[in-house]
Protein backbone atom coordinates (compact mmCIF):
# COMPACT_ATOMS: atom_id res chain seq x y z
CA UNK A 1 0.00 0.00 0.00
CA UNK A 2 1.96 3.30 -1.23
CA UNK A 3 1.93 6.00 1.26
CA UNK A 4 -1.46 8.43 -0.79
CA UNK A 5 -3.51 5.82 -0.10
CA UNK A 6 -2.37 5.33 3.52
CA UNK A 7 -2.86 9.45 3.47
CA UNK A 8 -6.15 9.34 2.59
CA UNK A 9 -7.74 6.56 4.47
CA UNK A 10 -5.91 7.69 7.44
CA UNK A 11 -7.78 10.91 7.09
CA UNK A 12 -11.34 9.26 6.42
CA UNK A 13 -10.73 7.32 9.64
CA UNK A 14 -9.66 10.58 11.21
CA UNK A 15 -12.59 12.40 10.39
CA UNK A 16 -14.83 9.83 11.71
CA UNK A 17 -13.87 9.51 14.86
CA UNK A 18 -13.86 12.98 15.98
CA UNK A 19 -17.33 12.70 14.33
CA UNK A 20 -18.07 9.39 16.97
CA UNK A 21 -16.62 11.77 20.18
CA UNK A 22 -19.59 13.40 20.15
CA UNK A 23 -22.11 9.87 20.13
CA UNK A 24 -19.74 8.20 21.99
CA UNK A 25 -18.72 8.49 25.55
CA UNK A 26 -15.24 7.14 25.78
CA UNK A 27 -13.09 10.06 28.45
CA UNK A 28 -11.26 11.20 25.28
CA UNK A 29 -9.63 8.23 24.38
CA UNK A 30 -11.68 8.30 20.72
CA UNK A 31 -10.37 11.58 20.37
CA UNK A 32 -6.62 10.50 20.90
CA UNK A 33 -7.24 7.86 17.91
CA UNK A 34 -8.23 10.36 15.72
CA UNK A 35 -5.60 12.69 16.42
CA UNK A 36 -3.29 9.54 15.88
CA UNK A 37 -4.88 8.99 12.75
CA UNK A 38 -4.74 12.40 11.20
CA UNK A 39 -1.31 12.47 12.22
CA UNK A 40 -0.53 9.19 10.34
CA UNK A 41 -2.35 10.61 7.11
CA UNK A 42 -0.58 13.79 7.38
CA UNK A 43 3.15 12.22 7.29
CA UNK A 44 1.83 9.72 4.66
CA UNK A 45 1.24 12.54 2.38
CA UNK A 46 4.10 13.72 3.05
CA UNK A 47 5.73 11.13 1.84
CA UNK A 48 3.90 10.35 -0.96
CA UNK A 49 3.59 13.93 -2.57
CA UNK A 50 5.96 16.54 -1.32
CA UNK A 51 9.17 15.38 -3.38
CA UNK A 52 6.92 14.92 -6.68
CA UNK A 53 4.10 17.02 -6.53
CA UNK A 54 3.76 20.13 -3.85
CA UNK A 55 1.02 21.08 -5.51
CA UNK A 56 -1.32 18.55 -3.96
CA UNK A 57 0.56 18.37 -0.73
CA UNK A 58 -0.70 21.88 0.02
CA UNK A 59 -4.18 21.35 -1.08
CA UNK A 60 -3.90 18.01 0.99
CA UNK A 61 -3.49 20.72 3.67
CA UNK A 62 -6.41 22.84 3.00
CA UNK A 63 -8.75 20.47 2.60
CA UNK A 64 -7.78 18.50 5.89
CA UNK A 65 -7.64 22.31 7.38
CA UNK A 66 -11.43 22.62 5.63
CA UNK A 67 -12.67 18.68 6.93
CA UNK A 68 -11.70 18.96 10.75
CA UNK A 69 -13.93 22.04 11.50
CA UNK A 70 -16.90 20.69 8.88
CA UNK A 71 -16.67 17.38 10.85
CA UNK A 72 -17.08 18.99 14.36
CA UNK A 73 -20.09 21.30 13.06
CA UNK A 74 -21.56 17.99 11.18
CA UNK A 75 -21.65 16.22 14.42
CA UNK A 76 -23.12 19.35 16.86
CA UNK A 77 -25.75 19.28 14.18
CA UNK A 78 -26.77 15.51 13.99
CA UNK A 79 -26.56 15.50 17.95
CA UNK A 80 -29.31 17.55 18.49
CA UNK A 81 -31.38 15.42 16.47
CA UNK A 82 -30.77 12.72 18.93
CA UNK A 83 -32.38 11.85 22.50
CA UNK A 84 -28.84 11.37 23.27
CA UNK A 85 -27.93 15.01 22.20
CA UNK A 86 -30.62 16.54 23.85
CA UNK A 87 -29.38 15.00 27.37
CA UNK A 88 -26.00 16.36 26.24
CA UNK A 89 -26.48 19.70 25.29
CA UNK A 90 -29.25 21.10 27.45
CA UNK A 91 -31.82 23.60 25.84
CA UNK A 92 -31.36 27.09 27.37
CA UNK A 93 -33.89 26.63 30.27
CA UNK A 94 -36.95 29.81 30.54
CA UNK A 95 -37.72 32.14 32.99
CA UNK A 96 -39.91 30.68 34.96
CA UNK A 97 -36.97 27.85 35.24
CA UNK A 98 -35.15 30.16 36.05
CA UNK A 99 -36.64 31.83 38.72
CA UNK A 100 -36.48 29.76 42.16
CA UNK A 101 -40.23 29.46 43.52
CA UNK A 102 -41.70 31.34 41.34
CA UNK A 103 -45.94 30.10 41.98
CA UNK A 104 -44.58 30.68 45.64
CA UNK A 105 -43.85 33.93 45.36
CA UNK A 106 -46.86 34.97 43.16
CA UNK A 107 -48.61 33.07 46.25
CA UNK A 108 -47.55 35.02 48.49
CA UNK A 109 -47.89 38.19 46.88
CA UNK A 110 -51.72 37.30 46.91
CA UNK A 111 -51.70 37.70 50.42
CA UNK A 112 -50.09 41.44 50.53
CA UNK A 113 -52.94 43.95 52.48
CA UNK A 114 -55.50 41.09 54.07
CA UNK A 115 -55.64 40.48 57.44
CA UNK A 116 -54.39 37.30 59.32
CA UNK A 117 -53.93 35.95 62.96
CA UNK A 118 -50.90 34.41 64.62
CA UNK A 119 -50.74 30.77 65.68
CA UNK A 120 -48.27 31.24 67.57
CA UNK A 121 -45.18 33.57 69.37
CA UNK A 122 -44.02 35.74 66.91
CA UNK A 123 -40.18 36.09 68.09
CA UNK A 124 -40.15 37.66 65.50
CA UNK A 125 -40.77 35.18 63.11
CA UNK A 126 -43.61 32.30 63.09
CA UNK A 127 -46.44 31.65 61.88
CA UNK A 128 -49.91 32.91 60.53
CA UNK A 129 -53.27 32.13 59.18
CA UNK A 130 -54.60 33.83 56.49
CA UNK A 131 -57.54 33.20 54.43
CA UNK A 132 -57.46 29.69 56.43
CA UNK A 133 -53.66 29.04 54.94
CA UNK A 134 -50.75 28.93 57.47
CA UNK A 135 -47.84 30.67 56.08
CA UNK A 136 -44.05 31.02 57.36
CA UNK A 137 -43.88 34.67 58.67
CA UNK A 138 -42.27 37.52 60.47
CA UNK A 139 -42.74 40.69 62.38
CA UNK A 140 -39.26 42.87 62.06
CA UNK A 141 -38.87 44.72 65.25
CA UNK A 142 -41.35 43.71 67.57
CA UNK A 143 -42.83 40.70 69.58
CA UNK A 144 -46.48 39.62 68.54
CA UNK A 145 -48.26 37.35 70.98
CA UNK A 146 -50.37 34.56 69.26
CA UNK A 147 -54.15 34.69 68.00
CA UNK A 148 -53.36 38.46 67.53
CA UNK A 149 -55.13 40.14 64.61
CA UNK A 150 -51.70 41.16 61.86
CA UNK A 151 -51.77 42.96 58.40
CA UNK A 152 -49.26 41.44 55.66
CA UNK A 153 -47.97 44.24 53.98
CA UNK A 154 -45.00 42.85 52.43
CA UNK A 155 -43.02 39.70 51.20
CA UNK A 156 -39.60 38.90 52.50
CA UNK A 157 -37.80 35.70 50.29
CA UNK A 158 -40.63 32.68 51.09
CA UNK A 159 -41.95 34.39 54.55
CA UNK A 160 -44.83 37.07 54.86
CA UNK A 161 -43.83 40.47 56.23
CA UNK A 162 -46.65 41.27 59.14
CA UNK A 163 -47.38 44.20 61.29
CA UNK A 164 -50.20 44.34 64.02
CA UNK A 165 -53.74 45.51 63.93
CA UNK A 166 -53.72 49.16 65.54
CA UNK A 167 -56.95 50.26 67.32
CA UNK A 168 -56.90 53.16 65.04
CA UNK A 169 -57.07 50.43 62.37
CA UNK A 170 -60.10 48.96 64.04
CA UNK A 171 -61.79 51.79 64.95
CA UNK A 172 -61.68 52.96 61.32
CA UNK A 173 -63.65 49.87 60.40
CA UNK A 174 -65.81 50.39 62.71
CA UNK A 175 -66.85 53.63 62.43
CA UNK A 176 -66.91 53.06 58.25
CA UNK A 177 -69.41 50.15 58.91
CA UNK A 178 -71.50 52.41 60.92
CA UNK A 179 -71.60 55.07 58.04
CA UNK A 180 -72.92 52.41 55.97
CA UNK A 181 -75.33 51.18 58.12
CA UNK A 182 -76.53 54.65 58.77
CA UNK A 183 -76.50 55.80 54.90
CA UNK A 184 -79.38 52.71 54.78
CA UNK A 185 -81.75 53.88 57.66
CA UNK A 186 -84.24 55.66 56.36
CA UNK A 187 -84.34 59.89 58.36
CA UNK A 188 -86.46 59.75 60.91
CA UNK A 189 -89.73 61.55 60.19
CA UNK A 190 -90.60 65.28 61.54
CA UNK A 191 -93.37 66.16 64.08
CA UNK A 192 -95.85 67.70 63.02
CA UNK A 193 -95.15 71.00 65.48
CA UNK A 194 -91.58 71.17 63.43
CA UNK A 195 -92.72 70.73 60.04
CA UNK A 196 -92.43 74.24 57.56
CA UNK A 197 -95.19 76.29 57.24
CA UNK A 198 -97.37 75.38 54.09
CA UNK A 199 -96.98 77.94 51.61
CA UNK A 200 -100.99 77.42 50.80
CA UNK A 201 -104.02 77.67 53.57
CA UNK A 202 -105.62 75.14 54.14
CA UNK A 203 -109.80 75.38 54.03
CA UNK A 204 -111.51 74.90 57.67
CA UNK A 205 -114.36 73.09 57.83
Amino acid sequence: MDHATIAILMLFAGLALIIAEFFIPSGGMIAILAAICLSISVWAAYEAWWETARSIWWSYLVTVAILIPASIGGALFLIQKTSLGRHVLLRAPSLEEVTPYAEEEHHLREMIGKRGQTVALLNPGGMVEVDGERFHCECPGMLIEAHEDVEVFAIKGNRLVVRPMSDSDDGLLASQSQRDESNDEPSPSRHDGDAPPLDFDIPQS
